[in-house]
């Protein structure tokens, strides 16, 4: 979930709760994997990793299969999306946009 979009989104709370709760929605299954962990033992977490993959490859071998052809019909009372002018989403993403200022350290001896 790194990224741009971690990146771009403007609380933490869009970071860390919004953000997987879409995904899981959508039917993603994440698995966090912290940088201190990996750095401090990366083979544990490897095999976390392979362990995790395993569980979920048994977990869908236990659901009955869902027919490809089949589309859902969803009742809406909401009109159609209309697209939005290019001028206005440039306008909300340049906001963003910073400057990539250099950071001036001192020496390290």
């Amino acid at each position: 979930m790194d990224g741009e979009y971690y990146y771009n989104a403007q609380t933490t709370n869009d970071r860390e709760m919004v953000m997987p709760a879409v995904l899981g929605c959508l039917g993603w299954k994440l698995h966090r994997i912290w940088s201190m962990d990996w750095y401090e033992n990366s083979s544990l977490i490897v095999n976390a990793i392979v362990a995790k993959v395993q569980q979920l490859l048994e977990e869908k071998a236990d659901l009955p299969e869902e027919p490809e052809d089949v589309i859902p019909h969803v009742e809406t009372s909401l009109p159609p999306l209309q697209s939005m002018e290019p001028a206005v989403v440039h306008a909300a993403v340049d906001n963003k946009v910073r400057p990539y200022v250099a950071c001036k350290l001192p020496k390290v001896s």
